[in-house]
């Protein structure tokens, strides 16, 4: 019977701990667009979705146009949603640069590495200015609210980095000529 008590409580336990620990995982990445889905109000202007009727359909109808596009389109890059809105495209080094989805590199404030170790793409950031004159671009995370500070950086420095340079290969030494006594 005590074994059997054990075996319940282990259980409840587990229970717990999965759901807190998804819990957690939902208060992180909070919505959809953690995933990189879009939703048409962000999507469409207003003009646009009265233009074409989306602004008619009901809460339901449009999740539903929304999951059918996500599963079957994807954006293009020079779209007008991308110029409209920049998204995070890749973390490298735990944080320590940061890609964006229009090509632009910032290398991250050491400070404040912590926050941006954590973002996982893609999802929506705006840029701003900093009052930090080394790092004068503040990046915020707009599924969160956190913000970072960093610098621009050529593409081509980040490309430098990962090429490990080659020794020069050693040139084979010319032997001396034996020379000729007369």
């Amino acid at each position: 019977m005590n074994g059997n008590w054990d075996m319940k409580n282990k259980r409840s336990l587990l229970i717990t701990l999965l759901t807190t620990a998804l819990l957690v995982l939902f208060l992180i990445f909070p919505t959809q667009q953690t995933f990189g889905e879009l939703s048409l109000h962000e999507m469409m202007t207003p003009e646009e979705q009265k233009k074409t009727g989306v602004n008619s359909l009901n809460a339901t109808q449009k999740k539903a146009l929304e999951s059918w596009l996500d599963d079957h389109f994807q954006l293009k890059e020079g779209s007008k949603i991308h110029e409209r809105q920049l998204m995070l495209s890749l973390n490298i080094e735990n944080g320590a640069k940061l890609e964006l989805t229009d090509g632009s590199l910032y290398e991250i404030d050491p400070d404040d590495r912590i926050y941006s170790a954590l973002w996982i793409t893609p999802f929506k950031i705006s840029l701003s200015e900093s009052d930090d004159a080394e790092y004068p671009v503040r990046i915020t995370n707009l599924q969160t609210g956190t913000s970072v500070n960093g610098k621009p950086i050529p593409k081509e420095k980040i490309l430098e980095e990962k090429q490990p340079t080659k020794p020069e290969p050693e040139k084979p030494q010319k032997k001396p000529k034996p020379t000729k006594d007369k």
